[in-house]
C-alpha cells in the first residue's frame, strides 16, 4: 500500500497520538474501578494498592531506559515492539482471575508503555521537521496526554459501570491491533545506533526514578514520616549518585554526561516536571475539596474535571500559534505564570466554597499546562536527532511522571500541615487545601522566574561539551572541543533547529532560546 507524503504524515501523527493517549490513559484509567476489581477478584487492600501503582512506578520509572533503547535499536522498531506488549498484556488484564495476575498484566503494560512513548515521540520529530508544522505535531501529542490523563477517571467510572472493569482492557486490544498493522507500512524504519548496554547505568537509573516514584507515593497515602516513604527515597538519591558517578567512567553510558548540559532539554525537563507536579497534585487536592467540603459524589467531581481537560485542549490548540509569536520560552514562563494565578483562584474558592470560582480556576491551570506543556516539549526536543530523540523524549516524559508522584505527595503533606494548623477548627480540611494550592501556585511562579534566568544566562555563554559526545552522536570524534548550540530560533518564531552541536553564534535574543 503506497501512502502519500501528506496522508503519510497525517497518519503518523494519528498512531503516534494513539499510543499516547492509550499509555497516559492507562495511568488513571483503573482509579475508579479499583473498589470493583477488589470485590470481584478478592484482593486484599495490600495488594489492590500495588494494583493501582504498578503501571505508573514501572511506565515513570523505565523511560529514560526506554528512551536509550529507542535510539539503539531504531524507533519503528522499538514502537511495534512496545505497543504489542502493551496489547499483550491487556489480554491478560482482561481476562485475569486472581489479583496476583491483575497485578503481573499491569506491571508489563508500563514496562511496554516506557518504551513505546519514547518511541512514538521519536516517530514524530523524524516525521516532522523542526519548524511550525511540528509544534502543531507537538500540540496535538500534547492534547492526546492530557486528555488520556484527565480522561481516565471519566473513561474508568463510565466502562466500568455500563460493562465492566474488564473492558478498560479488551477494548485497547483491538486499537493496538490496528496501531500495528498501519505502523508497518506508514512509520519509516529508521536507523538505529549499535551501542554497548551499559547495564548497570540502566539498573540504577531505573532503580532510582523507581524507589523515587514508589517513595513520593508513599508518602501520599501514608505520609514522609513511614519508613515505606523515606526508605525509598534515601535508597532512589543513593542509587542516582552511584549512576552519575558510573556514567562518567563506562566507555558507552545510558545517558552520556553531556546531556545534562544541553540548555534546551535541561529546561524543558524543568518546565515539564513542574506543570505536573503542580496541576496533578492541584487536581488531587481539588477532588478532596469537591467530595470532602462541599460533598459531591465521585460522578459529579469528575464532571466537573472535564472542565479541566477541556481547557488544556484549548491551550494545547493554541499553543503553536503562541510559540510562533512569542517564542518558547515565552510561552513556558507565560503558560506556568497562568498556571499559578489560577492557583491562589482556586483557594480562594476553597476558602469560600465557591464552586463557579473553583472552575474558573480549573480553567485558568488547564489553559496554561496546555500552552506550557506544547512549548516546553518543542524547546526540549529542539536540539534533537535521529539518534538522540528517543534518549531526549524518554527524560523529558520522565520528568513529567516523576512530577506527578512528587506533587501529589508534597501537596497532600501540604493539606495535612494546614489542616494540623488549624485542628480543632470545623474548616480544618479547608484550610489545609487551600495551604496546597499557594504551595503549587508559589512554586509555579517561582519556576518562572527561574526559566527566565537561565534562558538568559545559556544565551550569553553556550555550554561546552567533550568530545565523547559525538561519538554517541554518529559523528566523527575530535578531541577540540566544540559548543552546544542554545538553540536562539528563528526571530519571530521560537521555533528554529540547527543540527546539534554544530558551533553557531548566540542568538539575538534569549527569549527564543
Amino acid at each position: 500500500m503506497n501512502i502519500a507524503g501528506g496522508n503519510r504524515a497525517g497518519l503518523v501523527l494519528a498512531l503516534v497520538c494513539s499510543v499516547q493517549f492509550v499509555d497516559v490513559l492507562g495511568v488513571t484509567v483503573l482509579v475508579v474501578a479499583l473498589p470493583t476489581v477488589q470485590r470481584d477478584l478478592g484482593v486484599d487492600p495490600a495488594t489492590l494498592s500495588w494494583i493501582a501503582g504498578a503501571y505508573p512506578l514501572f511506565f515513570g520509572g523505565l523511560l529514560v531506559a526506554g528512551g536509550r533503547v529507542v535510539d539503539t535499536f531504531g524507533r519503528r522498531r522499538v514502537f511495534l515492539a512496545g505497543t504489542l506488549v502493551v496489547t499483550a498484556a491487556s489480554v491478560v488484564c482482561a481476562l485475569a482471575q486472581h489479583g496476583v495476575t491483575l497485578l503481573v498484566g499491569r506491571a508489563v503494560q508500563g514496562i511496554g508503555a516506557a518504551v513505546a512513548v519514547p518511541a512514538a515521540l521519536a516517530v514524530l520529530l523524524a516525521a516532522f521537521p523542526s519548524g511550525p508544522r511540528r509544534t502543531r505535531a507537538l500540540g496535538v501529542w500534547t492534547l492526546c496526554g492530557a486528555l488520556g490523563g484527565a480522561g481516565g477517571f471519566v473513561l474508568g467510572g463510565l466502562v466500568t459501570q455500563v460493562v465492566g472493569w474488564r473492558w478498560l482492557f479488551a477494548a485497547l486490544v483491538p486499537v493496538g491491533v490496528a496501531v500495528v498493522i498501519l505502523a508497518r507500512r506508514a512509520i519509516d524504519a529508521g536507523k538505529g545506533t549499535p551501542a554497548r548496554p551499559d547495564v548497570l547505568g540502566a539498573i540504577l537509573v531505573t532503580g532510582a526514578a523507581l524507589l523515587l516514584i514508589l517513595g513520593f507515593t508513599r508518602a501520599g497515602e501514608y505520609g514522609f514520616g513511614d519508613w515505606t516513604a523515606w526508605l525509598p527515597s534515601l535508597l532512589s538519591a543513593a542509587c542516582a549518585t552511584v549512576f552519575l558517578a558510573v556514567q562518567r567512567s563506562v566507555a558507552d553510558p545510558l545517558v552520556p554526561p553531556w546531556v545534562w548540559t544541553v540548555p534546551s532539554l535541561a529546561l524543558g525537563a524543568l518546565v515539564a516536571l513542574v506543570l505536573t507536579f503542580t496541576t496533578s497534585g492541584a487536581n488531587v487536592v481539588g477532588t478532596l475539596f469537591l467530595q470532602q467540603v462541599l460533598g459531591l459524589s465521585a460522578g459529579v467531581s469528575g464532571a466537573v474535571f472535564l472542565l479541566f481537560s477541556a481547557a488544556v485542549a484549548a491551550g494545547s490548540t493554541v499553543a503553536s500559534r503562541v510559540v510562533r509569536r512569542v517564542g518558547r520560552v515565552s510561552a513556558m514562563v507565560g503558560g506556568l505564570v497562568v498556571v499559578a494565578s489560577a492557583m491562589p483562584v482556586s483557594a480562594i474558592a476553597v476558602d469560600r466554597r465557591a464552586l463557579a470560582l473553583f472552575m474558573v480556576g480549573l480553567v485558568g491551570s488547564g489553559l496554561g499546562l496546555g500552552v506550557a506543556s506544547v512549548a516546553s516539549t518543542a524547546h526540549g526536543t529542539s536540539t534533537t536527532v535521529a539518534e538522540n530523540a528517543g534518549l531526549f523524549g524518554g527524560i523529558l516524559n520522565a520528568a513529567a511522571q516523576i512530577g506527578t508522584a512528587v506533587g501529589i505527595a508534597v501537596l497532600l503533606a501540604g493539606v495535612s500541615i494546614g489542616a494540623g494548623l488549624a485542628a480543632g477548627s470545623p474548616d480544618a480540611n479547608a484550610w489545609g487545601q487551600v495551604v496546597a494550592y499557594l504551595i503549587a501556585g508559589t512554586l509555579a511562579l517561582l519556576t518562572a522566574a527561574l526559566v527566565v534566568l537561565l534562558a538568559r544566562r545559556s544565551s550569553d555563554g553556550p555550554a561546552r561539551r567533550s568530545a565523547s559526545s559525538q561519538d554517541y552522536l554518529g559523528g566523527t570524534s575530535t578531541r577540540a572541543s566544540t559548543q552546544i548550540p542554545h538553540d536562539a530560533g528563528t526571530p519571530g518564531t521560537g521555533t528554529g533547529f540547527m543540527p546539534p552541536f554544530t558551533p553557531r553564534k548566540p542568538g539575538p535574543s534569549g527569549d527564543h532560546q
